[in-house]
């Protein structure tokens, strides 16, 4: 008992904030999630908007059960895993029993935003459930050297669901379920999840295969096409640095703009034959491309933010490529992400401005004008991220996490639709504002990043 206390107090220390930017990212949403809970249930039942404000609350109760139950998987994990955990089994039997207690506490906390609204409580703790087993497992966080080998099937199921529960029709159908499905699905989620916290030595199990793939390993008839999906400008700066989502590659960001609308709508399309029994219709469908085009720039943007999140190799590269000093090599290093923002910010403005002429009826040239301007609203937002960089205090993972969230969820998602859809004589002023931060952020982030010590880290 007193080794579960022990480990359960580090779950309100500081240990629990190290490396672990989920946290950040689901206090934001409990403070929304929970103030406008509250105000629904001493609002009057008139006012108007209240169910939009439900979904609002829903979707952000869904993203807070990520968040909190990612953020416990990770502390887990890292506890568990510890080289010096397999010294001391009464740490193993510690850190196990309190993530179960975190779990009961957890669940016990976080129903509260459905249950204010009236939801069933068997429901809201199965949907609990389903998060839990979602976001637990030990492949899913933690150093790739620790980890147990990736199960491809299961993160794409912990995807697929995590955007399908975002869904008010399908939110609507798991909290109206009849109790029995209710209990079926809590049973189940807390099953999966008992079977994902289980203590397993890792090194008994086999190392993540790392698969280089390259032209040589596609038929010789494809690699044309291969050759021409990886076309890199000659002109970009060069720098051997990760780029897990291609974004130097200007027909994959292409292709991600385009491929991920047409995704998204037909997504929605069927969902909504699962859940109304037929296809939406062509002008309904048409409306609402211009909505999936801004999911797609979405993660565009998100991709082109991931440059800041691993910096690991960083010291490595100032210290043995011909870069010069820090401030010289995160000039160079900002080059490259400006010069493939301006590409993809062209290339997801001009696609935002030819969807919602297609979609809204608007003039040809309104529409290509303010898509275009969207497109410089994406290349500042997606420097905010740059903002952590200023200072050592604000130079961490979880501050970058919630830049990033911030600027491109937030402010790139409501500030296009404003654009491009409504008449705000302010909304020019949002594509100079963004071209005045980037300059801003251009001439100060090298010596600000400069002056601060750069630590070795291991890789991950």
């Amino acid at each position: 008992m007193r080794d579960t206390l022990r480990a359960m107090r580090l779950y309100a220390s500081p240990i629990f904030l190290r490396e672990n930017p989920m946290v950040l990212l689901g206090l934001l949403y409990a403070v929304i999630c929970y103030g406008i809970a509250v105000w629904l249930r001493l609002a009057p039942p008139h006012v108007d908007g209240l169910p939009m404000l439900v979904n609002l609350v829903m979707s952000a109760w869904w993203v807070l059960l990520l968040s909190a139950f990612s953020s416990v998987n990770t502390h887990y994990w890292r506890q568990i895993r510890s080289p010096v955990t397999f010294m001391l089994p009464r740490l193993q039997h510690g850190e196990y029993c309190a993530v179960h207690a975190i779990i009961a506490i957890a669940f016990t906390v976080l129903c509260a935003p459905p249950l204010l609204m009236g939801a069933p409580l068997l429901n809201t703790l199965s949907v609990e459930a389903l998060a839990l087993a979602l976001w637990s497992g030990a492949d899913q966080t933690g150093p790739k050297s620790m980890r147990r080998a990736t199960r491809i099937m299961r993160r794409i199921v912990s995807r697929i669901g995590f955007i399908l529960l975002l869904v008010p029709k399908i939110q609507l159908l798991v909290f109206t379920a009849p109790w029995p499905v209710a209990l079926g699905l809590l049973l189940a989620g807390l099953g999966i999840a008992l079977y994902e916290y289980r203590f397993r030595d890792y090194r008994l199990d086999p190392l993540p295969e790392t698969v280089l793939v390259g032209r040589d390993h596609f038929p010789r008839l494809l690699q044309p096409v291969i050759s021409c999906l990886m076309w890199r400008p000659s002109f970009l700066p060069h720098i051997p640095l990760q780029d897990q989502f291609l974004t130097t590659r200007p027909v994959i960001v292409t292709l991600v703009q385009i491929g991920g609308t047409l995704i998204f709508a037909a997504l929605s399309a069927i969902m909504l034959l699962v859940m109304d029994g037929h296809l939406p219709t062509i002008d309904a469908f048409r409306h609402s491309l211009p909505g999936y085009a801004r999911q797609a720039t979405l993660l565009v943007a998100l991709g082109l933010c991931q440059k800041f999140q691993k910096r690991t190799d960083w010291p490595f590269l100032v210290a043995l490529c011909p870069f010069g000093d820090k401030a010289a090599f995160t000039r160079k290093l900002l080059q490259l992400h400006l010069m493939t923002a301006v590409f993809a910010g062209g290339v997801s403005g001009l696609w935002l401005g030819l969807v919602s002429w297609y979609g809204k009826n608007l003039p040809l040239f309104h529409c290509l004008t303010w898509g275009l301007a969207a497109g410089i609203l994406l290349v500042g937002t997606v420097c905010v991220p740059c903002l952590g960089l200023l200072s050592a205090r604000l130079n961490r993972p979880a501050v970058n996490m919630v830049l990033t969230i911030s600027g491109v969820v937030i402010v790139l998602q409501a500030c296009t639709a404003l654009m491009i859809e409504n008449p705000f004589w302010w909304r020019g002023l949002l594509p100079v504002g963004a071209i005045a931060v980037v300059a801003l952020l251009y001439i100060i982030t090298p010596h600000a990043l400069a002056r601060q010590d750069w630590p070795l880290e291991p890789p991950r």
